[in-house]
């Protein structure tokens, strides 16, 4: 008998797509938070993502992201020419930068992702302030649960504080940390426009 040889293909965004139409197609179109669950999945996100993790996933899966200064109010922009995709992400200074550029790059990312949706004749996003609206919520939903992932991680090794005490503290400051970056990533919108770049 032969053994089985299991090929694992490259992870694209349309593998993506398909696998979201796959698992959810019964209930079309999904919202935001499980297309965000079901990204956190298939690409193995497992902690808090940096502009550095997050331009590294875009470079595994063939789109390059570019940094540069943007006229305001615009902080990104996606293009896709000729089979290859690019990200523009605005450089930002200052308070508005905290998350502000893994934020629009995820957002731009998402809009990349409902292009491959409408090709594949699934579109999620009904209008362009539809797609905008769902983009936004991707990329808080993503960060979000991106961060509830470290945290989980760390909450385990707070389970091996041998002081009660400790260990009792250890939990209420991550738990504290947890939320305050959870309430970032989805406030972050509302925020970024109120502090001057």
């Amino acid at each position: 008998m032969q053994p089985e040889i299991a090929i694992e293909l490259p992870k694209t965004l349309s593998r993506f797509c398909e696998t979201v139409i796959a698992n959810h197609s019964g209930n079309w179109p999904p919202s935001e938070d499980v297309i965000a669950h079901q990204f956190i999945s298939f690409f193995e996100i497992d902690g808090l993502l940096g502009m550095w993790d997050l331009e590294q996933l875009c470079r595994a899966i063939g789109v390059e992201v570019v940094s540069r200064d943007l006229p305001k109010p615009l902080r990104g922009h996606n293009c896709t020419y000729q089979g290859k995709s690019e990200i523009v992400v605005g450089t930002v200074q200052g308070a508005a930068g905290l998350g502000s550029t893994e934020h629009t790059l995820l957002h731009e990312l998402r809009e990349l992702i409902e292009y491959e949706f409408r090709r594949l004749g699934r579109a999620v996003a009904a209008n362009f302030p539809d797609q905008e609206s769902r983009a936004e919520s991707f990329a808080s939903h993503v960060r979000a649960l991106a961060g509830l992932k470290a945290a989980k991680c760390v909450f385990e090794l707070v389970g091996g504080i041998e002081s009660r005490l400790l260990q009792f503290i250890a939990v209420i400051v991550v738990a504290a940390l947890a939320m305050g970056h959870y309430l970032a990533c989805v406030n972050l919108p509302q925020w970024e426009d109120r502090f001057p770049s």
